[in-house]
């Protein structure tokens, strides 16, 4: 277990000294009135207009980014693709499961990972990853960690996702954030060190608000807005018959207004009275004019849009796509998932692994280090076809390495286990005195060593007469070129007719032999061919 060190100067990333007192202070959550008020933010998209949003960006790109983190709540409760695009991008990060690596082998080293190992493993901490995701959409998610302390060491007991709009973006450099309190409603507070997690997702450079996702995605919600709210108004209209009323000429005024209200309640209610004298058509309008597919094809082109814009690529969220685009489509999503694992890693490793080390162990050389290991999609049935191939040719490979690739566990001691079974080749009893067919193959083998001694004993001084001018002419030579005009000369002074007439007698006997070897085996396997019938 960890010990806190009760009189140590722990210095924060800043260079300041922390106050352990403060760690357990609590901080007021929201309240019905006062700055950080739980109700009263209004609504931004219900009246969205293009000068209103280009407000809006632009004050938030100001550093007033309140209207902008409303619109950017709404935008998720509102439009269901931009919510379920966002979610798979959070969802993609907070499904992997973290591990933690130590700083070295040694054992200090080594029992410290092991309490950070339990704190990612706690509960709680599954808040923490969904706080700082938040900041996706909104440019950044932060955190609250409260901590408590044991007769020995300091714990994060809770960690509560704040409101990004109970802080205020420091002016001076648009980076760092301040907490508004009652007493600092406009600037706020500078936050406390070791008391927040602050997730800054860097989808684009500059400053952090300029890279939420919900400005870039904004302009195509407000399009969409509007697309659907002229395509309700068009299929009210249009999506119903025109209701023609027809009287006679002599109707009276009470007589029209009576057709008139009849014909707004078949509108309305389907059904209405009149007088018989009176009639009404109604003129059904025929189908594939082109209103209600432009309106359809505008809002399928903005979900595009934002599609791209989230996740990198449309084919996980739109039909017709063909499998070989979609896994090219997803290798492109796995690069942005990447990247926000390495973030997130940052953030934590910085804003919780090294506070938590600090102060319980005192400042480290190196700390632990989470992470989020991203598994990539591998196909084991190529795996698989490639070491049935390179086993068999003397490739080593580690059994432990690939059980890993399949997900498999070393089988424990009696368990049944799945295997080849193989049935090992009949081995015939033999006797200490040799068969006739032995004899026979034993002396066909005898005269082939015999031979092939005879052919080899004489190979030098029949090869010497080719051998003998060649050398003489490469001696005489003064130039490659040399050498080359006298060769024609040499296919008269070569005598090859020796070499040739011994190595023509040895092929002779072989075949001799290898015919004589033949026709015994051929013997052989009738006779015992014979006897087993």
């Amino acid at each position: 277990m960890a010990t806190i060190l009760q009189n140590s100067i722990i210095l924060d990333h800043t260079g300041a000294p922390i106050k352990k007192r403060v760690l357990t202070e609590h901080i007021d959550d929201a309240q019905l009135t006062g700055t950080r008020n739980l109700w009263g933010h209004g609504s931004i998209a219900s009246d969205l207009t293009p000068m209103r949003l280009a407000s809006v960006l632009q004050a938030a790109a100001d550093g007033d980014h309140h209207e902008f983190l409303t619109l950017a709540e709404e935008m998720e409760e509102r439009d269901l693709h931009y919510s379920c695009e966002l979610s798979k991008r959070k969802l993609a990060i907070a499904g992997i499961e973290p591990i933690i690596e130590a700083s070295a082998d040694d054992q200090k080293a080594i029992n410290i990972a092991a309490e950070v190992r339990s704190l990612i493993h706690a509960p709680e901490f599954a808040d923490i990853i969904d706080g700082s995701l938040d900041g996706l959409g909104k440019g950044y998610g932060i955190t609250q960690v409260d901590w408590q302390t044991s007769a020995r060491q300091w714990i994060p007991s809770q960690y509560t996702w704040r409101d990004p709009r109970y802080f205020a973006i420091n002016r001076a450099n648009g980076f760092d954030l301040h907490l508004l309190t009652n007493t600092h409603p406009i600037e706020g507070e500078p936050l406390q060190p070791y008391r927040w997690v602050i997730h800054r997702p860097r989808v684009k450079m500059g400053l952090p608000i300029r890279g939420a996702l919900a400005r870039l995605a904004a302009t195509a919600y407000m399009c969409k807005s509007f697309a659907l709210g002229d395509w309700m108004t068009f299929s009210e209209v249009f999506g119903m018959p025109i209701r023609i009323g027809k009287y006679h000429s002599g109707a009276t005024p009470d007589e029209k207004a009576t057709l008139r209200r009849a014909v707004a309640s078949i509108g309305s209610d389907a059904s209405a009275i009149m007088p018989e004298q009176m009639r009404v058509e109604l003129l059904e309008r025929k189908s594939g004019t082109g209103g209600d597919k432009m309106f359809e094809a505008l809002c399928s082109f903005l979900d595009k849009q934002v599609s791209k814009g989230i996740l990198g690529q449309t084919m996980t969220a739109e039909d017709g796509a063909s499998n070989a685009q979609a896994q090219v489509h997803n290798e492109v999503r796995q690069d942005i998932c990447r990247a926000d694992c390495r973030q997130l890693e940052a953030t934590i490793n910085r804003h919780l692994i090294e506070p938590y080390v600090r102060l319980n162990h005192g400042p480290q050389t190196v700390y632990p280090r989470f992470k989020l290991p991203l598994s990539e999609p591998e196909d084991l049935t190529a795996l698989t076809n490639g070491l049935d191939t390179l086993v068999p040719l003397g490739l080593d490979v580690a059994t432990s390495q690939i059980r890993d690739k399949f997900g498999l566990r070393e089988p424990q001691q009696g368990e049944a286990t799945l295997g080849v079974t193989t049935t090992p080749p009949a081995i015939e009893p033999t006797t200490n005195q040799p068969t006739a067919l032995n004899r026979q193959q034993k002396a066909h083998t005898d005269d082939i060593d015999a031979l092939t001694e005879a052919l080899l004993d004489n190979w030098q001084p029949q090869m010497q007469e080719v051998i003998t001018p060649i050398q003489q002419a490469l001696a005489e030579a003064t130039t490659a070129d040399d050498f080359k005009a006298r060769l024609p000369e040499l296919l008269t002074a070569v005598d090859p007719n020796e070499l040739v007439k011994h190595l023509a007698n040895g092929m002779f006997r072989a075949r001799g032999l290898g015919d004589a070897t033949d026709q015994t085996q051929t013997d052989n396997t009738s006779t015992t061919h014979s006897e087993g019938q």
